[in-house]
């Protein structure tokens, strides 16, 4: 087919936007002769101009550069495709600038003012502070069922308590009483200290803080990887 001089003209132009089928339609066929891809963007050029259906304006035009962006991650199995056709490819880093932060830290921007405006730190301590206590909320996690039996009814066998200090207690809405909210799971978390007062003589002695609960958890550990059945055995009140 030949092409007309606007035709010719028209593959000069930015590359233009198709669909991921019609991509891999390029593919198939062997028309792709290089591209660039950064991130899920795939801009590619062809060995000589075609006919390319606009994803934006949705009518064919010529050109002999197009860009695509994948519906996924791309993987190995799309650079062997890459290969197997010979495409020349440059990966380029994506690049993030002062709009896509901002986009990013919108978030926490809009709850620090919300706190302002409503003259409250209600939103900051609910939304931001808690993300800085992640890893903790990890630390703290581990220590309530590392190392003691799995099958057993009997929650103050499979289940540890601790005694965390009053600041890591609220951030942790009271679940340091472990056995507790398992044995009454529907008692909300800030009454969990006034259960635990009411029934503490039947419980096995709370932990005294982190380092109490993994003076047991690291020992247990070690002996499980060679004995996997080994249970740390606790003393239950009868």
């Amino acid at each position: 087919m030949s092409l007309t001089a606007l035709q010719i003209l028209s593959s000069d132009k930015n590359p233009i936007p198709i669909s991921h089928t019609q991509y891999l339609s390029l593919l198939n066929e062997g028309q792709i002769e290089s591209a660039t891809v950064t991130g899920k963007e795939f801009s590619g050029k062809l060995f000589q101009s075609d006919s390319l259906l606009n994803n934006m304006t949705n009518k064919f035009e010529y050109h002999n550069s197009f860009i695509t962006t994948f519906p996924y991650e791309i993987s190995n199995s799309d650079v062997k495709l890459w290969n197997d056709n010979n495409i020349t490819i440059t990966a380029n880093e994506p690049s993030f600038g002062f709009f896509d932060y901002l986009i990013q830290f919108s978030p926490w921007i809009l709850i620090i003012f919300l706190s302002i405006y409503i003259n409250s730190f209600l939103p900051i301590f609910l939304f931001l502070i808690p993300k800085f206590f992640a890893t903790l909320y990890i630390v703290w996690g581990l220590t309530q069922h590392m190392g003691l039996k799995e099958d057993t009814k009997d929650y103050r066998h499979s289940t540890r308590s601790v005694r965390l200090n009053s600041i890591f207690s609220f951030i942790y809405w009271k679940m340091e009483h472990h056995i507790e909210h398992h044995m009454f799971p529907t008692v909300p978390s800030y009454n969990l200290s006034k259960l635990h007062a009411l029934i503490k003589n039947q419980m096995p002695p709370a932990k005294k803080g982190l380092w109490g609960a993994y003076k047991e958890i690291l020992p247990a550990i070690f002996i499980q990887a060679k004995n996997p059945n080994y249970k740390i055995s606790l003393s239950v009140p009868k």
